[in-house]
């Protein structure tokens, strides 16, 4: 069964997984423009450092 706690992801042909900016924003409770900006570099400092430390709490990679 597989684990309500892991979103899920988009298989790449490189063999690395990614998330796409839905599932990111449902993880994150955040919204998809946030996350975009997040993805771009341009979201607020204080905010990234939050998405960040979520992402990694998560086991999520950057």
């Amino acid at each position: 069964m597989p684990s309500t706690t892991t979103p899920p992801v988009t298989a790449q042909n490189d063999g690395r997984s990614r998330y796409n900016t839905k599932v990111l924003a449902e993880l994150l409770n955040a919204k998809p423009r946030e996350i975009k900006a997040f993805l771009r570099g341009q979201l607020a400092p204080g905010r990234t450092q939050e998405l960040q430390t979520e992402l990694l709490a998560a086991g999520i990679p950057l």
